[in-house]
C-alpha cells in the first residue's frame, strides 16, 4: 500500500504551489469572465458545490451534452475516481476502487448507488436507462452513509431532470453521427394555471452496431433502439408548498451488447488443466477460432441474441414549508421487465454451442420522510426515515456443447467421445425490505469554523426461494441434479459522519472527515450457497475547495484512506454465479481544476491517483473458478486504475453580432486496470488515452445551438469488462467493448 505514496506527495506539493502561485496573484489585473457557480442538494438542501464539505463533482445538462453523455455507461473518468462499464447490460459503477461487482439483479446492492431525481435505484439495469432532458449530475465521491437512501460504500450519483417551470420553455434537439446513430429529444414546459406547472420530455435514440458481425446474419452487436419519455405536474398551494407528481417510462430492443470473445483464461502456449491447448474456447477446439482479439469484429450466429428491457415509474415529492423547517415526503414505485439472451460461442458455425438467457421481473417501492431546518440560526439540521422494498424474480439458463471429439470431462466417458450437450436452469424469487433512521446536523462554531455529526441505523433483511436444475442433452434433457433452498437473513448497522470544516475566508474551504459506510449482505440467488456477509468501510478524508483570481481558478482537491471489510465480489460456485467476500485497503488522492486563463479561454484538468490492495479475501483457500488455480491476497480492486486523469481546453469566439463559437479539445488516460479481482490472465486492459473534440455554435439569440463533435479519434481498442465462464464450461472469456472512432452534428433549438 505504498506504491503511489510518492506520487500522491509530489502532487500534494505541485497543488500547495499552484495555490500559492494563485494567492500572490490574486490582485493581478482581473479578466472579464468567472467559472460559473453550481448550485447542488448533495446534503438534502441548495448550496453552492464549492461550500458543501463534500468531494463531489457536479455536471449541467448542458455539459453533458456537450461531451456525448446519454447514459451511465458514458460516465467514465468524467469525475476524479470514477470508472463506469456494462457487463451483460449491466451497469457497473466503480468508485475510489470501491465498486459494484454483480451481475445480477437484486444480488447485492451497488457500491456506487445510482440515483434518479433523488430516488434510489435498485436495479443496475434501470441505471443504464437514458440521460435526457437533464439539469445537472451530482456524484458524490466516499462512503454516503447518512443522508443518501439506501447505504452506499463508495459513493452515490444523482442524475436530476428538469422539473416544470414558471415560464413557458422548450427545446427540440436532433444528433446524428456514425453507424446511423439518430436521437432525437424534445421538452416543452410551462405554466397551465396559477397554481398548476407541467413538464413532458421525450427522447428516441437508435443505432446501429459497432461490433460488426462477421458471420453475415447482420446482426451487428453494440446497436441501440430505445424510447424514454417523462411527464410530471407541479402544484403549489399555500405561501411556498409544492406536489411534484412524475410519470415515466423507458424501454429498448436491442441486437445484443458489443460483447466478443477474448481468449480464455489460460494463455497461448500453455496447457489447460485438462490437457487443452491455452488461449482456445471449447468452442474454438470444435468449430474453428473466433475473430482475433484487439478488433471490432466478432461472430454472432443466434438470431434471438439482445436484449429487452421495459421500465416503469411513478414518483411524488410533496414539500411542505413551515415557519423554522421544511417537511419532504419522496415516494417512488417502479417496476421492470428483461430479456437478455447472449450467443456465446463466437464462433463461424451455425451449430448453437452456448448460449445463455437472463430473465429478471422486478417491482420497486421506496418512501422516505425528511425534516430539515431552514431558520437563520448557526445549526442546519435534517432528520429523516427510509423504507425501501423490491420484489424479485430471477431466472438464469445456459446450455452449452455438444463438443465434437473433446474428452467428456464431466461425465468420464459415459456419452462418447465428446462434451455432451448439457444445460442449466437456475433463479428464484427475492424479496428485500430496508429500514432505516437517520439525522445530521451541522454546527457553525464561529464564522470561519464549523462541525458536522451524523449517524444512521439501517436494517435489512432478505428472503429467497430458490432452484437450481442440471440437465443432460440440454434444457429439455434429462434431469441430473434438482436442487431447492429458501433463506432469511437479517443485517443492521449504525453508520454515520463526523466531519469539521473551516473556512479562512470567502472563497477557501477546508475540510476533514470520518465516515462509515455499509452495504447489507446479501443471498446468491440460484446458488444455493446461502448469504453472504455485508461490506463496511471507514473512509478518512481531508479536502481543500478554493477559488483565486477573482473567481477565474478553482482547485478542488481531496486525500482520502479507505479501510474495507467484506467487499463483495464476484465469484462463480460449479456454473453459478455468486459474491464471495474480501478485505481491502485503499489510498488515494483526487484533483479538480479550471482555470480561465484570459478571455476567451478555459482550461480544465481532473486527476486521481489511487494505490488499492485486496489484503485478504474471506475463504483463504479459495479458487479461481475461471482456471482451478490458487487465489492469492495482494492485487489491485477491479476496474481501479493508478493514475487518470482528463484534460481540456476550450477557445471562445465571439463573432460580433452573428452568435458565439467555440472549440474544445480533451484528451483522457486511465492506467492499467484488472477487469476482475483475481488477476486472471487476459482480464488486465492495458492503459490507453482518448481524444474527443466539438466546435460548437450558439446563436446571438442562444435559440440554435449547433455542435459537430468526434470522439475516440485514434480508433483506440479497449475492453470495459470481462466476464469468464468458470473452468467446467472451458474458461472462455467475453469482453465488454469500447465504442470506436465516433463523429456527428447535434442541433439544438430552444424557444
Amino acid at each position: 500500500m505504498n506504491k503511489n505514496y510518492p506520487s500522491i506527495y509530489a502532487l500534494s506539493l505541485a497543488l500547495a504551489a499552484i495555490t500559492g502561485s494563485a494567492y500572490a496573484q490574486d490582485n493581478s489585473q482581473p479578466v472579464s469572465a468567472m467559472l460559473e457557480e453550481v448550485i447542488v442538494t448533495a446534503e438534502k438542501r441548495a448550496n453552492s458545490a464549492q461550500t458543501t464539505a463534500i468531494a463531489l463533482s457536479a455536471l449541467s445538462g448542458d455539459t453533458l451534452s456537450s461531451q456525448g453523455i446519454s447514459s451511465g455507461a458514458d460516465l467514465n473518468g468524467i469525475a476524479p475516481s470514477l470508472t463506469a462499464a456494462l457487463s451483460n447490460g449491466q451497469l457497473q459503477l466503480t468508485m475510489r476502487g470501491v465498486g459494484n461487482e454483480i451481475i445480477l439483479s437484486g444480488v447485492g446492492e451497488a457500491g456506487v448507488a445510482p440515483h434518479s431525481n433523488g430516488v434510489y435505484l435498485g436495479s443496475n439495469v434501470t441505471a443504464t436507462a437514458a440521460f435526457f432532458d437533464i439539469d445537472r449530475i451530482e456524484i458524490m465521491r466516499g462512503p454516503q452513509g447518512t443522508l443518501w437512501g439506501r447505504n452506499s460504500t463508495g459513493g452515490a450519483i444523482n442524475v436530476i431532470q428538469n422539473r416544470p417551470t414558471e415560464e413557458l420553455d422548450g427545446y427540440v434537439a436532433l444528433d446524428y453521427g456514425r453507424f446511423n446513430n439518430a436521437r432525437l429529444e424534445a421538452a416543452l414546459g410551462g405554466p397551465i394555471s396559477d397554481k398548476v406547472k407541467g413538464r413532458i420530455a421525450v427522447q428516441q435514440q437508435t443505432s446501429d452496431g459497432y461490433l460488426t458481425d462477421k458471420s453475415g446474419s447482420g446482426n451487428d452487436l453494440g446497436d441501440e433502439d430505445s424510447l424514454s419519455i417523462r411527464a410530471s405536474l407541479a402544484f403549489s398551494f399555500g405561501d411556498s408548498n409544492e406536489w411534484l407528481l412524475a410519470v415515466g417510462r423507458a424501454e429498448w430492443d436491442i441486437n445484443g451488447r458489443a460483447v466478443r470473445q477474448e481468449g480464455t483464461a489460460f494463455a497461448p502456449n500453455t496447457t489447460t488443466i485438462f490437457g487443452l491447448p491455452g488461449g482456445l474456447s471449447f468452442s474454438e477446439l470444435s468449430y474453428g477460432s473466433t475473430v482475433k482479439s484487439e478488433r471490432f469484429e466478432t461472430y454472432a450466429t443466434n438470431d434471438r441474441a439482445g436484449e429487452q428491457v421495459d421500465i416503469s415509474y411513478a414518483t411524488s415529492e410533496l414539500t411542505l414549508d413551515f415557519e423554522n423547517s421544511t417537511l419532504t415526503l419522496l415516494t417512488d414505485a417502479r417496476e421492470h421487465d428483461r430479456v437478455y439472451r447472449l450467443d456465446g460461442d463466437f464462433t463461424s458455425s451455425t451449430t448453437e454451442s452456448v448460449y445463455l438467457d437472463f430473465y429478471e421481473d422486478a417491482e420497486e417501492f421506496s418512501q422516505e420522510i425528511r425534516l430539515s431546518s431552514n431558520g437563520d440560526g448557526n445549526t442546519d439540521w435534517v432528520l429523516g426515515g427510509y423504507f425501501y422494498k423490491q420484489d424479485l424474480k430471477l431466472r438464469t439458463t445456459v446450455e452449452w456443447g455438444p463438443y465434437p471429439g473433446l474428452p467428456d470431462f464431466l461425465f468420464q466417458g459415459a456419452f462418447g467421445p465428446e462434451y455432451p450437450e448439457v444445460g442449466v436452469d437456475f433463479g428464484g424469487t427475492l424479496s428485500i425490505e430496508s429500514l432505516a433512521a437517520f439525522g445530521q446536523a451541522t454546527h457553525r462554531i464561529s464564522d470561519s469554523l464549523a462541525v458536522t455529526v451524523g449517524l444512521r441505523y439501517s436494517q435489512d433483511e432478505k428472503k429467497t426461494d430458490e432452484y437450481s436444475d442440471f440437465y443432460a442433452f440440454g434444457l429439455d434433457g434429462i434431469r441430473l441434479q434438482n436442487g431447492n433452498a429458501g433463506f432469511n437473513e437479517t443485517w443492521s448497522d449504525w453508520t454515520g459522519k463526523v466531519g469539521l470544516e473551516y473556512t479562512p475566508s470567502d472563497n477557501v474551504l477546508v475540510f476533514a472527515n470520518l465516515s462509515k459506510g455499509y452495504k447489507s449482505g446479501g443471498i446468491n440467488v440460484g446458488a444455493l450457497s446461502g448469504p453472504f456477509a455485508p461490506e463496511e468501510l471507514m473512509s478518512y478524508e481531508l479536502g481543500l475547495k478554493s477559488q483565486w483570481l477573482d473567481d477565474r481558478l478553482r482547485i478542488n482537491a481531496t486525500a482520502y484512506f479507505s479501510d474495507f471489510q467484506g467487499y463483495q465480489l464476484q465469484s462463480i460456485e460449479g456454473v453459478n454465479t455468486i459474491i464471495t467476500n474480501a478485505d481491502a485497503e485503499i489510498a488515494g488522492f483526487e484533483l479538480e481544476m479550471d482555470y480561465i486563463p484570459a478571455a476567451g479561454w478555459e482550461l480544465s484538468l481532473l486527476t486521481s491517483l489511487t494505490d488499492s490492495e485486496l489484503t485478504a479475501f474471506a475463504n483463504p483457500a479459495m479458487l479461481n473458478p475461471a482456471t482451478n488455480g490458487q487465489v492469492r491476497a495482494g492485487g489491485p480492486t477491479p476496474r481501479t486504475p493508478d493514475l487518470a486523469y482528463r484534460a481540456s481546453v476550450t477557445r471562445y469566439f465571439n463573432m460580433e453580432g452573428n452568435g458565439d463559437l467555440s472549440a474544445t479539445l480533451n484528451y483522457s488516460w486511465q492506467d492499467d486496470i484488472n477487469l476482475d479481482p483475481f488477476g486472471t490472465y487476459g482480464a488486465t486492459q492495458t492503459s490507453y488515452g482518448l481524444i474527443g473534440t466539438s466546435l460548437s455554435y450558439v446563436s446571438q439569440d442562444s435559440r440554435w445551438h449547433i455542435d459537430l463533435y468526434g470522439q475516440n479519434l485514434t480508433n483506440e481498442y479497449y475492453k470495459t469488462g470481462i466476464y469468464y465462464y468458470s473452468v467446467l464450461l472451458g474458461s472462455s472469456a467475453q469482453a465488454q467493448v469500447g465504442k470506436p472512432r465516433t463523429f456527428g452534428i447535434r442541433i439544438r433549438r430552444e424557444f
